[in-house]
């Protein structure tokens, strides 16, 4: 019962910030682009937030990607690239993302998603939620620093499989990013999806 209620209030908030951004975007090209300069959305945020949001805070702004998919031959297929967004949000303590990407395939047409990201710099930990377009569910994530990584893990499994991201190789204008799948219970990852991001602003 207090999972579930946690669960509708995520679920309310997401949706508000989701909301909001529609409401204040013409286009699906105003979601992830920023209102500011340039310096005021990346460097001089950046170092104002860096004790809320620790590693990822090189990650305020917007950034293409580029992104490949790991095939059933075990070859990677590079798909159709994404535009991506970070910014602070409820006074510099939270942290929200936005991803836009077209796959240009008619049947699903353009991928909406939106995280909220909340860092507690004691522990060195993260809460986050994963709101998508294509898949309308809620999925709850637990991130931990590691090295120069970020680890978000999910908090329940779908059907035994455990799903992990991970940010990586973070620098001022460029990061990595994977999706790995668990089927052990996390004592091996497979990696599934991989992007590569270059900064726009």
């Amino acid at each position: 019962m207090k999972t579930r209620k946690i669960l509708t209030v995520l679920g309310h908030t997401l949706m508000c910030f989701v909301l909001l951004s529609c409401a204040t975007s013409s286009t699906a090209n105003d979601v992830v682009q920023p209102k500011t300069t340039p310096s005021q959305t990346s460097r001089s945020v950046t170092t104002n937030n860096a004790l809320n949001f620790g590693l990822l805070a090189p990650l305020i702004g917007v950034w293409n990607v580029r992104d490949w998919q790991l095939q059933n031959d075990g070859t990677w297929q590079e798909q159709s690239g994404a535009s991506w967004r970070f910014y602070p949000i409820q006074n510099g303590s939270s942290m929200q993302d936005v991803w836009f990407s077209d796959s240009g395939e008619a049947d699903k047409g353009p991928g909406y998603g939106t995280n909220l990201r909340v860092y507690n710099p004691l522990a060195k930990t993260w809460q986050a939620a994963w709101l998508s377009s294509r898949k309308r569910n809620i999925e709850l994530y637990t991130g931990v620093q590691s090295a120069n990584e970020v680890l978000f893990t999910s908090q329940a499994s779908d059907n035994g499989r455990l799903t992990r991201t991970v940010f990586s190789d973070i620098t001022p204008d460029t990061f990595k990013w994977r999706m790995e799948w668990s089927n052990d219970e996390g004592a091996s990852w497979l990696s599934i999806y991989r992007v590569e991001a270059s900064r726009v602003k």
